[in-house]
């Protein structure tokens, strides 16, 4: 068990905000391509559909950055291909 999983199962809430970085467990893991982290994530039920202040999901941010294994991975969970930022960009 990794210690995110053992932060879990003490009460750790995946949707948190990072009030630093502004992104969710899940946002990170989609901006630094990592994989095991996402599915720690969505295993927990995160919110693929949480928003930064920018309006990205993790699915858009995954994109930004070019972590397409993550966009692979977000897509077959379910993220939208037409979403888009506050700004109108996918």
């Amino acid at each position: 068990m990794s210690t995110i999983e053992r932060e879990i199962k003490k009460g750790l809430n995946v949707n948190a905000v990072d009030e630093n970085t502004d992104e969710t467990l899940l946002m990170y893991a989609a901006h630094h391509g990592i994989l095991s982290l996402a599915k720690v994530m969505h295993k927990n039920l995160a919110n693929l559909e949480a928003v930064n202040t920018k309006g990205e999901n993790a699915f858009l941010i995954a994109c930004k950055h070019q972590k397409y294994e993550l966009v692979d991975y977000l897509h077959l969970l379910g993220s939208k291909l037409e979403s888009q930022d506050t700004n109108g960009k996918n």
